[in-house]
């Protein structure tokens, strides 16, 4: 809890002082909204909720954005959502509404089942620190996650629109320029699915594993798949730390992001490079041209993992790891 809102501090001060960097690039919205689906299902399922997301956006369609601000964006609203909703559904709806061939508008609604809000409190919503506690609700949030939306949204030239009543519950409507483009993946190009999915690699005796990602959405879609296996997993939101860890600590596997404040993954990889009893090191990036993952991997990764991961392809990994070391 402390360290998402020493994150979440961080974020809105680099927001409210422009100091955050724009990073557009070319991504697939159906592996982000996968990952979201995914992760969002299971922690409704621990509260006896449904989680029902519904995308009219082909599979196929590659937007030009920040992703960064976009996941953080989605995660933000869809977490206040559940957080605050004790019975019913969350339901988020997804539509992409093509101006030209090029240019076009990504919708997003997020609509809960909780107890709503009062018209006073919805005036004040988005402000820096509303702890608001909804009626018949017990917990409050850091009061930052919704000015993160606010001001990510104004830099991405978007919007955001509240509808909401007492005891009916709330909904949330997002609107983001944004390019598009349709492209097709060859088959060959797309990921193999474990055969079995019940049988989950097994290992000898339990991994230490280290998970060092300054984004919370991809340190928690990661320990979500990792779960499973019950590994001992540590987090990290930074470079420095996440080197001190693994030189202070036998690590067995390592989950490196590539760009992290203070030290960059490529930086920590090489300090181990022909060290014996050295940690599984995996490269954490959204960057995916061949000529980056080449260079990526020679820093001292053994394996490279795209961001949004992916859990067949995770699982392949951890297979070839488990065999290796039994």
């Amino acid at each position: 809890m402390i360290l998402h809102l020493v994150n979440d501090t961080i974020e809105i001060s680099r927001l409210e002082e422009n100091a955050s960097v724009s990073n557009h690039e070319w991504f697939e919205l159906y592996q982000c909204l996968h990952i979201l689906d995914s992760f969002f299902k299971a922690e409704t399922k621990r509260k006896h909720l449904e989680f029902k997301l519904h995308s009219s956006v082909n599979k196929n369609v590659y937007i030009h954005s920040d992703k960064r601000k976009i996941e953080k964006i989605l995660w933000n609203l869809t977490a206040n959502a559940v957080k605050f909703t004790n019975e019913g559904e969350i339901s988020f709806f997804v539509s992409l509404e093509t101006k030209t061939k090029e240019q076009g508008i990504l919708l997003i609604e997020v609509k809960d089942t909780g107890p709503g809000i009062s018209p006073e409190v919805k005036d004040k919503l988005f402000q820096k620190y509303n702890q608001f506690v909804p009626e018949g609700c017990g917990i409050s949030g850091s009061g930052l996650g919704l000015s993160i939306v606010k001001l990510s949204l104004e830099e991405l030239k978007g919007s955001v629109e509240v509808e909401s009543k007492l005891g009916e519950g709330s909904t949330f409507r997002v609107s983001i320029p944004i390019l598009w483009k349709f492209e097709e993946k060859p088959p060959s190009l797309m990921p193999e699915i474990i055969s079995n999915s019940n049988q989950l690699p097994s290992f000898s005796k339990q991994q230490k594993v280290l998970i060092a990602d300054d984004n919370d959405l991809n340190r928690k879609v990661l320990k979500s798949y990792l779960k499973p296996f019950g590994f001992e997993i540590k987090e990290t939101s930074n470079g420095i730390e996440a080197e001190r860890e693994l030189l202070d600590t036998a690590y067995d596997i390592a989950f490196l992001d590539i760009e992290m404040p203070g030290k960059h993954g490529t930086e920590i990889a090489k300090l181990f490079t022909g060290k014996p009893d050295r940690p599984i090191l995996f490269a954490c990036t959204g960057l995916c041209m061949p000529e980056e993952k080449e260079q990526i991997l020679n820093s001292g990764f053994e394996y490279f993992m795209p961001k949004p991961y992916l859990k067949e392809e995770l699982y392949e990994h951890l297979r070839e790891i488990a065999e290796k070391r039994t």
